[in-house]
């Protein structure tokens, strides 16, 4: 009654107050849940490389899931509204409050690069913007404009502190380690050679960086993602760094890194990495794709006093050999139904361990592909830690793939296939358009091309 006197009265401010009201009842009883699994893989693993006990500042959209009981945690909401003496320094540069927080005890900081829901619009708002939408808050005005200098702040940080976390919307920053990065790109750097699918190009070439090492000198970190079958032997690989027109020595390897020695203080520029191409068939791999570079996950720059750190901790579930896709934590381009694709489904963050005898992968088929009796429509193409696999063969619902020696373990699967249109071929509705509609996708025993036997 009260509602429907308030809908009825005129009052304006009355019927947005109720449609705010009847909004958020609305999306309180939505089936959607708050956090999905990919959220709760890379929440709950963001702070294990922490030492128990440190202190941790997290600006989060989904703090909750944190581990309390081994760390402690300060939860920010508002930058700069509340903090302790002297107060956060805002306005002041990366630094000063880089400096701040270790002053009060906080080490590491953890931050979500995707904002809460409504709040990305918020913080890319002009001074102009934010006067005419809220002309009479100035409480308002001055919670936006701190959350701007705050996420630019962070943003700086992340290009000169290390990352021990890196979920790709969350990220962990050790402020007691400097890292200055180069990969990811710094503010006004180009690169020529990189690539979103986790493989450099044979040659990458990043400029415009103004970096200058340590007096005592320092080490340039290129980190891996450990999909090389070649791992980080040197002589495989054949790495080389130019900083400038000067050649870098290798200094050493470590798990899932090259570590490349650094004369003291000398500026940096331009920076040049070059490796031996991978070239598929080299690995029983499909022979039609690009030689590849290197995995590349990251370049830093760190003082000569330090060790390089372990490699950048992402999120991960283990899974056994056959894996269901809507089991996948961190899976994208499927729908609900029948795990279709949209053309592409990316199953990724997989621990999925190779067995001796598991020689091939196996994709099945759930539902009805029109092209699946035919392979030159149908056009399947199945990447594993971004190296494309050779096909061996297919006994009904099921296509078979070979592994490329070398092979250790799947952390990423990428199925693409030719798409259509169910409306246009009659006798559906269905206007989306689909992919491959993915059963499961397992490692088998077996010569490739034999099928292999079912897992166990």
């Amino acid at each position: 009654m009260v509602g429907l006197a308030l809908l009825v009265s005129g009052n304006e401010a009355s019927q947005r107050l109720l449609t705010r009201l009847v909004d958020n009842l609305a999306e309180a009883r939505a089936e959607d849940r708050v956090a999905t699994a990919r959220d709760e893989l890379a929440h709950t693993q963001l702070l294990a490389s922490v030492p128990a006990g440190a202190t941790v500042l997290a600006r989060l959209r989904l703090p909750y899931l944190l581990d309390f009981g081994a760390h402690r945690v300060f939860i920010m909401g508002f930058p700069g509204m509340a903090s302790p003496p002297p107060g956060l320094p805002l306005f002041q540069g990366p630094e000063a409050v880089a400096s701040y927080l270790r002053a009060t005890g906080v080490r590491y900081l953890a931050y979500s690069t995707r904002p809460a829901t409504g709040e990305g619009s918020l913080l890319n708002l002009s001074e102009a913007e934010i006067n005419q939408r809220y002309p009479k808050s100035r409480t308002r005005w001055a919670m936006l404009r701190y959350h701007q200098d705050f996420d630019r702040t962070v943003r700086a940080l992340m290009t000169s502190y290390r990352r021990v976390f890196d979920a790709g919307t969350e990220v962990l920053l050790d402020l007691g380690q400097r890292a200055d990065a180069v990969v990811p790109l710094p503010e006004g750097a180009r690169a020529e050679g990189l690539s979103s699918d986790g493989w450099a190009a044979p040659q990458v070439r990043v400029s415009g960086l103004r970096l200058r090492a340590p007096g005592s000198g320092g080490y340039l970190v290129v980190r891996t993602r450990g999909w090389d079958p070649r791992g980080t032997s040197a002589e495989l690989v054949q790495p080389r760094l130019l900083a400038g027109d000067r050649d870098l020595p290798l200094a050493a390897t470590r798990d899932r890194a090259f570590v490349f020695a650094v004369p003291g203080d000398l500026s940096i520029s331009t920076l040049q990495l070059t490796v031996a191409p991978l070239r598929p068939e080299e690995i029983g791999a499909r022979r039609d794709q690009a030689p590849l570079g290197i995995d590349l996950a990251s370049i830093e720059l760190v003082a000569n006093s330090t060790e390089p750190g372990e490699p950048t901790g992402r999120p991960r579930q283990l899974l056994p050999p056959r894996i269901l896709p809507e089991q996948v934590a961190d899976r994208s381009g499927f729908y609900r139904d029948n795990n279709w694709t949209d053309g592409t489904g990316v199953l990724a963050s997989l621990v999925v361990p190779v067995r001796d005898g598991r020689h091939v992968l196996v994709v099945g088929c759930r539902g009805g592909h029109p092209f699946l009796r035919d392979p030159d429509r149908l056009r399947l193409r199945v990447r594993v830690n971004g190296i494309e696999l050779e096909p061996v063969g297919q006994a009904g619902t099921e296509l078979t793939f070979a592994l490329y020696r070398g092979f250790e373990g799947i952390e990423e699967v990428r199925i693409s296939s030719a798409t259509f249109v169910p409306s246009q071929s009659g006798g559906s509705r269905d206007t989306r358009t689909l992919g491959f509609p993915v059963d499961f996708v397992e490692l088998r025993s077996g010569a490739p091309g034999s099928g292999g036997g079912p897992s166990q």
